[in-house]
């Protein structure tokens, strides 16, 4: 697939955050107590290539890693990869709503590529919980320190700007671990121990 074919219309966007609210209120109507809808935040007409497919990669990772921790158990899972992105819908078992937004929070605030993550909580009347609701601030813009929304809704930035610090993000991101697990392999041997002198 070029990059021409993965260029997608605002029309296409909306129709998508669509199918995907529907999505939402047929697993919440089904089963779990609220739904936890992850994309990412990328700007511009392109919105799927091998890094942002890495870069999602990583963070359903984590959050299911967050949910398995904290002991919260996963009725219903559902990942597409569409011209528009990359999306997944997970329904989880907890009454508490703004449990759940607090552990995606963590992540959004925590991890390296937590800026791009966008990450919703839905609760069981359907009601998404907000940042707001727990006390935290709302989200930075990419390139400034105004409020992201703010920038979104002004257009102040160039989306090519934007993209290039999305692009950023993700790149360092990615060499930076490659470079922690390569120095990590220099000590272990091939029968797994380490080589370390005593």
């Amino acid at each position: 697939m070029n990059k021409q074919s993965c260029v997608v219309q605002s029309k296409e966007i909306l129709d998508a955050r669509e199918r995907r609210a529907k999505r939402q209120r047929s697993m919440l109507a089904c089963n779990g107590d609220c739904v936890i809808s992850f994309t990412l935040n990328i700007p511009g007409p392109v919105k799927l290539n091998s890094l942002i497919r890495e870069s999602f990669t990583e963070g359903l990772e984590k959050i299911e890693r967050k949910l398995k921790k904290s002991h919260v158990d996963v009725v219903q899972k559902e990942m597409k990869t569409v011209k528009t992105g990359c999306e997944a819908l997970i329904s989880v078992v907890c009454d508490d709503a703004l449990k759940i937004k607090g552990m995606m929070v963590e992540i959004e605030d925590e991890h390296p590529l937590g800026r791009l993550y966008d990450i919703d909580v839905i609760s069981k009347d359907e009601v998404p919980v907000s940042r707001s609701m727990l006390g935290y601030p709302a989200r930075r813009c990419l390139i400034c320190d105004h409020m992201a929304h703010e920038c979104a809704r002004s257009q102040c930035h160039d989306y090519k700007l934007l993209q290039r610090k999305t692009e950023s993000i993700m790149k360092e991101y990615f060499s930076s671990r490659r470079v922690v697990l390569e120095k990590s392999k220099q000590y272990i041997s091939p029968a797994g121990y380490y080589d370390c002198a005593i």
